[in-house]
């Protein structure tokens, strides 16, 4: 993604932060070692807006994910079940 998020924000994005209608994408958690935790700075939890041509993407993303529930995480991995997302060494 190129709006300005973390690594360890956009790991930890869940299906339900995308606002589908109003086209935005509630940031409010990050991911580091694979320990959940507030994001790293108070101005950084925050709603972005998203245009339409990354709402269709992360539509289509969506429907070919294992984990595609409201509280499953959007990378969620393979390797645990879904219980955590990829790990940033596994994207790095």
């Amino acid at each position: 993604m190129s709006h300005g998020l973390r690594i360890s924000e956009a790991l930890a994005l869940r299906w339900s932060d995308v606002d589908w209608l109003n086209g935005k994408l509630n940031v409010a958690r990050g991911i580091v070692h694979q320990l959940v935790d507030d994001v790293k700075t108070p101005e950084s939890s925050r709603a972005m807006h998203i245009d339409a041509a990354m709402l269709a993407g992360l539509k289509e993303w969506k429907q070919l994910a294992q984990f595609s529930g409201p509280d499953d995480w959007m990378f969620a991995s393979p390797v645990q079940i879904g219980r955590l997302p990829i790990s940033y060494a596994g994207v790095w």
